[in-house]
């Protein structure tokens, strides 16, 4: 039941890691879950042995071979990498937008969809996150704009 009608669907291949944690994580609720600066540090780490041909860990080798399978492509030959929360929804044709102003613009180096909370009502928690986003994604990353570095 997608939005896009099956005959302009194409696909995309992709790579899933699971981050499933340590032995000593097992029993924990969400093992393996260090938060997303955790899986930006796997992925730099990753592209940065590709694209200086440094050491890999295993991980990293592995991740090498899975988009080397899956495309037949080698990870250095890509020009964008999209990362997602699991928990995120995609607007159809966000992807369409971002990739279209890196193409036209070569000085964007990275962009961010934004962030909107779904259940923003449902409890005072979730209006306060409300609020957290706002001055974080739109306040804080054009203050760091200004001084040329968005985190």
């Amino acid at each position: 039941n997608s939005a896009i009608p099956l005959e302009k669907q194409q696909r995309v291949p992709m790579m899933v890691v699971v981050k499933c944690g340590t032995p000593d994580e097992a029993s924990k609720s969400k093992p393996g879950n260090r938060g997303k600066r955790d899986s930006q540090i796997i992925l730099m780490s990753f592209l940065q042995k590709v694209m200086f041909d440094e050491r890999m860990t295993e991980l990293e080798f592995e991740m090498f071979n899975g988009i080397w399978k899956i495309t037949g492509i080698s990870p250095d030959f890509y020009e964008i990498v999209l990362m997602v929360d699991a928990d995120t929804k995609i607007f159809p044709d966000s992807l369409t937008h971002m990739v279209s102003a890196m193409v036209k613009d070569p000085e964007i180096m990275g962009l961010c969809g934004e962030t909107k909370i779904a259940n923003k009502r449902q409890s005072w928690v979730s209006m306060i996150q409300v609020f957290e986003y706002f001055i974080s994604h739109h306040l804080s990353k054009s203050f760091e704009s200004v001084f040329g570095g968005v985190t």
